[in-house]
């Protein structure tokens, strides 16, 4: 089955307008508008088997997604903005937000539990059209194992700094020679999560608190928020705050709210009206001289370079 076909047998009796037209020799740009759901999605294949999507997500996707075909198609990607929440086999939770990562198989049941509004990049890769092609660059990144772990152990957490750099660089302009070895590139580091990082699908007590926690940063990561400040939210002690955090995403508080802040930074500084100094005051920090350090170790420029 074609990407064209998986979509097409998706939206099959859901009352959904589509919309595509060409935008470059490869680009294809697809609306789709539906009673209760609208997706704008920026495609092109890059290799046999592995699509790249640069999309916008809004409304209640509940009737679309269980309409998605069960496919061997790995399915991953980074939320650049907004994000939504929902159940992966009806059991697991899962909340997406800015600078996340999240990866899974189509085989997974996935389910909604409120409104989507997101902006995301996210690739699909057919497993039986891609092997191949993929195995003739990567000998050490076995897509099938890839895929067959993640079926099993669904991923949703922070971005790591390569994964965040890589994808703040992918731009649906560039050429396809550039994205396909950013693909390349993506796989390798995805594979290296998987391998270093365990599954932390815990007690529901444990999860469920991490994940409003990981939810409450997100939003106000701007503030000054202090370990025993977040630690009274829920009654417990600094010391197992941090150390359940850690253990369900595999990132510090600290380290995630810096994540969280340069996330925030660079999508001020490429979209709005903004200098360097208003963008570190926006995202919390006094001293710009900090903020620019840490920064360019997120992003490896200056931000007078991405204001640029």
């Amino acid at each position: 089955m074609s990407f064209d076909e998986y979509y097409a047998s998706i939206f099959d009796g859901l009352d959904v307008e589509a919309c595509h037209t060409l935008t470059g020799t490869e680009l294809q740009h697809s609306q789709y508008k539906g009673s209760r759901f609208e997706i704008n999605l920026h495609t092109i294949e890059l290799f046999d088997g592995i699509r790249l999507d640069f999309g916008r997500y809004n409304g209640d996707f509940r009737d679309f997604l269980r309409k998605v075909p069960h496919e061997e198609v790995l399915h991953f990607g980074y939320c650049l903005a907004g994000g939504y929440e929902g159940l992966v086999e009806s059991k697991i939770p899962f909340c997406l937000g800015i600078s996340d990562i999240w990866c899974c198989s189509m085989c997974n049941t996935i389910h909604t539990t409120a409104p989507v509004q997101c902006q995301t990049i996210g690739f699909s890769i057919a497993i039986t059209e891609a092997k191949n092609e993929i195995g003739k660059f990567l000998r050490h990144c076995d897509i099938v194992r890839l895929h067959d772990y993640l079926l099993d152990n669904p991923l949703c957490c922070p971005a790591n700094k390569a994964m965040i750099k890589i994808f703040a660089k992918l731009q649906p302009h560039y050429n396809s020679d550039i994205l396909r070895l950013s693909v390349l590139e993506l796989l390798l580091v995805l594979d290296s999560i998987v391998r270093e990082t365990p599954r932390h699908y815990q007690k529901p007590e444990r999860r469920d608190y991490c994940r409003e926690l990981h939810h409450f940063i997100q939003k106000h990561c701007h503030r000054d928020l202090g370990l025993e400040y977040l630690a009274k939210m829920y009654n417990i002690s600094v010391a197992k705050l941090t150390r359940d955090f850690l253990r369900v995403y595999g990132i510090s508080i600290y380290q995630f709210m810096k994540q969280c802040r340069m996330q925030r930074a660079y999508t001020l500084l490429i979209s709005e009206d903004n200098n360097v100094s208003q963008v570190a005051n926006e995202v919390g920090y006094v001293n710009v001289s900090a903020f620019c350090k840490n920064f360019k170790h997120s992003f490896g420029e200056n931000p007078k370079t991405t204001l640029m």
